[in-house]
């Protein structure tokens, strides 16, 4: 059996509760919420874009 690799983020609190990542995807420098609980990620098509 293969270990998991472990890594590590920062991330900041939103006034909400909410953890808040920065990430990149296609270049571009995104923050998105992290929710370890949700059942599914979301993004509208303008964010995509």
């Amino acid at each position: 059996m293969e270990l998991a690799k472990a890594t590590s983020l920062q991330f900041e609190v939103s006034e909400t509760g909410h953890q808040i990542v920065q990430a990149e995807i296609n270049g571009h420098t995104v923050r998105l919420i992290l929710d370890t609980a949700a059942g599914a990620s979301v993004l509208d098509r303008a964010c995509i874009k």
